[in-house]
């Protein structure tokens, strides 16, 4: 890129508004870019005609650790659908938000060297205690349901 050089003409701070006074005036060079040249013979090449194609820099697939969280989401929702219908809706938000809360920290748990599989059943269990006119035997029950099936599932 070539530089080439522009004048400008710059007044003092306290000259007077419309009047110029000779001599007052400082004169200052700035350096400007001068835009390229294009060669006509460029444009027409097949590397300006195509653009280049480039690998996305994520993947395109959810990541792996979404892909577990919603493996784990559905494994716990399954045979809720009904008991979450019957919720108020104010219900239905604590409900699903502590959900989602117990999927991240069984995530968690997962992610560890040891897997503690007393955890996961006891943060299922305090989930499934928010299901109004829930049983013992039901929640011990469904729990170990669950806790099979997200042990025995690849993920």
């Amino acid at each position: 890129m070539e530089v080439s050089n522009k004048t400008e003409i710059i007044l003092p701070d306290k000259a007077p508004a419309l009047e110029a006074i000779p001599g007052s005036a400082e004169i200052k060079t700035i350096p400007t870019p001068k835009p390229e040249k294009i060669n006509p013979e460029r444009l027409n090449s097949p590397q300006v005609l195509t653009p280049e194609i480039r690998k996305p820099l994520r993947p395109i697939t959810p990541s792996l650790d979404r892909q577990k969280k919603q493996a784990i989401e559905k494994i716990l929702a399954t045979g809720l659908e009904s008991v979450f219908i019957g919720l108020e809706p104010g219900q239905q938000q604590i409900f699903k938000r502590k959900g989602e809360e117990t999927v991240s920290l069984i995530n968690q748990v997962l992610k560890e060297k040891k897997i503690n599989p007393f955890k996961i059943a006891e943060l299922i269990k305090v989930w499934l205690r928010l299901v109004p006119g829930s049983g013992a035997a039901f929640i011990e029950k469904d729990a170990k349901i669950k806790l099979d099936k997200i042990m025995n599932s690849k993920i």
